[in-house]
């Protein structure tokens, strides 16, 4: 059975995608590619960039014969949230799953809930965040966390790999 590796994608604007190995340790860590915008112009998705990040992951994958399962945080608008980050936020979700069912790679959605109940495991969560950053700092001290604002879609990245490699590894069972 080949290795198992995990991406974890958090697919927002200032999201990131977080290589980690079935050590549980992070490998590779990316920011989402956006263009950035100029002159009063809004940043926008990178799609070339992000499509070429996934080719990388792939060749990468065949080389080291090492299996890779791709985890995506599973987005839905939310009250309070503005319409147009929502339909940004939409566009980054859809630009990634486009890309990955292009690939046939496997690809587990995961819900907000559910990757933080995992990875977070009964710390309190008032600022989930700041919570993230923590947790994914304290669990992968290879990557370069500095700030919530700044690094946030890169801990949740790490952290949704982690929660999926956590579900839907098959667990080991003994042979008498």
């Amino acid at each position: 059975m080949q290795p198992q590796n995990w991406i974890g994608i958090d697919p927002g604007l200032h999201g990131g995608v977080v290589h980690i190995d079935g050590a549980m340790r992070a490998v590779a860590a990316y920011r989402t590619p956006i263009i950035e915008g100029g002159e009063g112009a809004k940043s926008q998705y990178d799609e070339r960039a992000m499509a070429a990040l996934v080719i990388q992951l792939l060749q990468w994958s065949k080389t080291t014969d090492t299996g890779l399962r791709f985890c995506i945080e599973d987005v839905a608008a939310a009250p309070g949230q503005g319409v147009v980050s929502m339909f940004r936020f939409g566009v980054g979700y859809g630009i990634w799953l486009g890309i990955l069912a292009g690939t046939g790679c496997p690809v587990h959605k995961i819900k907000p809930q559910a990757w933080q109940r995992v990875a977070f495991s009964g710390r309190p969560a008032v600022d989930k965040k700041q919570t993230s950053l923590l947790v994914a700092k304290e669990l992968f001290p290879e990557l370069p966390l500095k700030s919530k604002s700044a690094d946030s879609g890169i801990s949740d990245a790490a952290l949704i790999a982690l929660a999926c490699a956590r579900i839907y590894t098959p667990k080991a069972t003994s042979t008498p």
